[in-house]
């Protein structure tokens, strides 16, 4: 375990891999957070995070073309910036789960994002925040599983969103009626999941 403290972050070009081994990157600390930047363009090779384990407040700012890889990593809190590159994710949580109050992924840029096997959720059965918002992007998703409440996936604004296959499981009986599992709005999307 490795303490984070509260510092930018900015991943040179020539990175290619962070290979993790399992460890975590820990930022426990109050606003503001400990904040990752990645270097480059499209013509870079992709830079993969693999094996690492983002705790407590950390973010990750696409704020380049170059295509990022997470694999087999508990995401930090991930947000687009303009002209985002591609995005694969696979076998990851997004957001450390039980520390944010908001959504743990913001594609509000047009980009496309891969994900296969995700788990973004709350533990926090009383915040019942959206975990996903899709304001701009083409995301597919092959495979959630989510607990807690809140609205999973927000798609909104032209974005479109493909979800085959997931579970979504509340863990509690305090539901608010209101509450949609998915929000689809002037946007275009597909869901396809069990309900427990």
């Amino acid at each position: 375990s490795n303490r984070l403290d509260k510092t930018t972050y900015v991943i040179p070009r020539h990175v290619r891999l962070i290979a993790g081994a399992d460890a975590s990157l820990n930022d426990f600390s109050p606003a503001p957070n400990s904040v990752f930047y990645v270097d480059g363009d499209a013509s870079d090779p992709p830079l993969v995070f693999d094996g690492l384990s983002f705790r407590g407040n950390t973010s990750f700012y696409h704020n380049s073309s170059r295509t990022v890889v997470f694999l087999h990593s508990t995401m930090p809190k991930y947000f687009s910036l303009p002209k985002s590159g591609n995005l694969f994710v696979e076998d990851c949580i997004p957001g450390s789960r039980k520390f944010y109050d908001d959504a743990v992924m913001v594609f509000d840029n047009p980009q496309n994002v891969y994900m296969r096997q995700i788990n973004p959720e709350t533990l926090d059965n009383t915040g019942g925040y959206t975990k996903i918002i899709n304001s701009a992007a083409n995301l597919w998703i092959l495979g959630i599983k989510t607990e807690g409440v809140g609205t999973i996936i927000e798609t909104t604004n032209g974005a479109r969103t493909e979800l085959l296959g997931g579970l979504i499981y509340t863990v509690t009986t305090q539901l608010d009626p209101d509450q949609p599992a998915f929000i689809v709005s002037d946007a275009t999307a597909s869901h396809i999941y069990d309900y427990r």
